[in-house]
């Protein structure tokens, strides 16, 4: 299924619409013409076989079967994905490096963490790629069903309780909803997704709030683990027997995280628009949609400037809910 950037660009809870600052390139990039020239790197800030790697080799494979250079994924896993993002900002202008991040890196992490960069200031949009919701999924053995069934489960556990979480996005849901049920879940966070299931099967952890993939949605199949809650305003293909938040409640948890291509700020604007329409061209084949559904996402579109007046939007809402739930970047 594919959505355009528009549908989405109204948030859960509402926010005012910004005026989207103009796009920022720079003069002296190589000419659109000359590009590629040499192999391009896509860099991730995240292990492989999590949703952002996912959509990063999509992505590749389709624009290797346009381009004249191969287009490989580079991991550069660390720091809630800021190794990738720093190197991707120092690359040359020249759209030979480019990275593949997703909602909570871009609007998310900057208003509850301090972080050695500006997205708006030092990254340029280029294009949408996918998108998917969250889950917050548990273990069989905790006995718990529903989200409100986390504060029985507390009583039976003497108050303890922990809910992990891969990125931005996620940890201030998990935040929010312990906010919401008045309940002290102990946050714990993990690189990426593979360690995170293995200690929530393995007993380590209580709870995850993820991506509603590949992994995930196969391990709720499995009978493995229990899908409480989708953060969709829909039921999800995928996850059609589970409820979203709002249906259980909780529409202030209400979102979906989105993955997106992204240049560093010095790229000129001729350059920036060949990319975005060769990456949003290749997107737009059948057998890159039927791999972006294969990974449970869901197919998004748009253009540039759609993307980047979403950015601004979401990181003015997040900050909002962040400040209003007493969370300071730290």
């Amino acid at each position: 299924m594919t959505h355009r950037l528009d549908r989405r660009a109204v948030l859960a809870g509402g926010c005012a619409a910004l005026l989207a600052p103009q796009v920022r390139f720079a003069h002296g990039a190589s000419p659109a013409t000359a590009w590629p020239s040499r192999p391009v790197k896509l860099l991730v800030g995240y292990p492989a076989g999590g949703s952002v790697d996912n959509v990063a080799r999509v992505l590749a494979n389709a624009l290797s079967e346009r381009l004249p250079q191969p287009v490989i994924v580079e991991n550069r896993a660390g720091a809630d994905g800021h190794l990738a993002v720093t190197a991707a900002m120092r690359s040359a202008p020249d759209a030979h490096t480019l990275l593949v991040s997703l909602k909570g890196a871009m609007t998310v992490a900057p208003a509850i963490a301090k972080q050695p960069f500006d997205p708006a200031r030092d990254l340029v949009p280029l294009c949408a790629i996918a998108q998917t919701a969250e889950v917050f999924v548990t273990r069989p053995r905790t006995g718990i069903t529903t989200l409100r069934g986390i504060s029985e489960a507390l009583k039976r556990n003497d108050g303890k309780l922990s809910i992990g979480f891969i990125g931005a996005y996620p940890r201030l849901l998990a935040e929010l909803l312990s906010q919401q049920l008045s309940a002290p879940l102990l946050k714990v966070p993990y690189k990426g997704l593979p360690q995170a299931m293995q200690d929530l099967i393995g007993d380590q952890i209580d709870l995850l709030v993820g991506d509603a993939t590949g992994l995930v949605v196969e391990q709720v199949r499995s009978g493995k683990l229990v899908a409480l809650v989708v953060t969709s305003d829909r039921r999800l293909r995928d996850l059609s027997t589970v409820p979203t938040v709002a249906e259980e409640g909780m529409p202030m948890l209400t979102g979906w995280q989105w993955y997106a291509l992204f240049g560093p700020a010095g790229l000129a604007p001729a350059l920036a628009q060949t990319v975005a329409d060769t990456a949003s061209a290749a997107l737009g084949t059948p057998e890159a949609v039927a791999q972006v559904t294969k990974f449970g996402l869901e197919r998004m579109t748009g253009t540039s400037v759609e993307l980047e007046r979403l950015i601004a939007k979401e990181a003015a809402f997040w900050k909002h809910v962040a400040q209003k739930a007493n969370i300071t970047p730290e």
